[in-house]
């Protein structure tokens, strides 16, 4: 935690000094503290996790990847974590389906408490190692099972793209990101895996593969009758593992959910049918908050 106390002081003091010195608000004054944080915190780490706070949970995090500026300079999906939050009550089952750090795994294990339970999957060798040590750091061993598996439609071996500076990899090859290594990782169903169990929430990001996870939960589905999902929607994501965007909201209707689209800049849900025109914005993005009809 030293560190972090350090690279923040140093930011703090040269932007006084240079405001000090007559150089007036810019673009590139209003920069300057991410892009000296970004390097510090890489010239400091060594490229070996470091301790952070994010949302009030102490968390390692790696330096070398593009979501450190997302976990470690600004909140993280804020509007997204306060409904996650507000969904999850005492004693409650919840999966995150993509885990990668920990981050929803330890909101969610602080909501629940230790008479709920946390299913944490996460297939990336690299990120499950950091996801564990999470877990340990925050003494949520009894609350969170990690699980060092994939999910989708069925019991299989699949290939992951394991990418160079992200933490988010895919069974789908992004044609713009450096693919670093590619690993089998062992894929699973979550009505294989719980069984008869109830779930209470679902957070699921997996880089396109959501449809065919969904697959393979209908029967998971459709006996938790309060199930509240949080999935993330990239059209592009999507297109790659072969689905389209519209069947994509198809699916989730056939299930027996209310779709709303979370707007993290406006802080609000709109409702959104199998029409909604997707933006002609090649990385546009956005979560989902579904409910189960009554």
């Amino acid at each position: 935690m030293w560190k972090l106390f350090f690279i923040k002081k140093w930011v703090y003091v040269l932007k006084a000094y240079l405001i000090s010195k007559g150089v007036k608000d810019s673009k590139f004054i209003r920069s300057l503290p991410h892009s000296i944080k970004n390097f510090l915190t890489r010239l400091l780490a060594h490229n070996q996790p470091f301790l952070t706070k994010v949302h009030g949970l102490p968390m390692y995090i790696y330096p070398n990847t593009f979501e450190t500026i997302c976990y470690h300079y600004q909140p993280y999906e804020p509007f997204t974590t306060e409904l996650f939050e507000q969904a999850i009550q005492p004693a409650a089952t919840v999966l995150d389906i993509g885990a990668q750090f920990g981050y929803f795994s330890l909101i969610a294990a602080r909501k629940v408490g230790h008479g709920g339970c946390v299913y944490s999957f996460e297939p990336a060798p690299a990120n499950f190692e950091l996801l564990q040590r999470n877990i340990e750091l925050n003494r949520y061993i009894d609350i969170i099972c990690a699980v060092p598996k994939a999910v989708g439609s069925q019991h299989a071996m699949q290939k992951l793209f394991v990418y160079q500076g992200s933490d988010s990899h895919s069974m789908y090859c992004h044609p713009k990101v450096n693919v670093k290594n590619t690993i089998m990782v062992e894929c699973i169903s979550i009505d294989e895996f719980l069984g008869e169990q109830r779930v209470d929430v679902i957070k699921m990001d997996i880089e396109g593969n959501e449809a065919y996870a969904l697959e393979g939960m209908k029967k998971t589905i459709a006996r938790s009758n309060n199930l509240k999902l949080f999935i993330e929607f990239s059209p592009a994501n999507l297109n790659r593992a072969g689905v389209k965007p519209q069947e994509y909201l198809s699916q989730l209707t056939s299930l027996g959910f209310d779709i709303k689209l979370i707007d993290e800049r406006s802080r609000s849900l709109t409702p959104i049918q199998r029409d909604f025109a997707v933006p002609n914005v090649p990385i546009w993005y956005a979560n989902l908050y579904c409910t189960k009809k009554r």
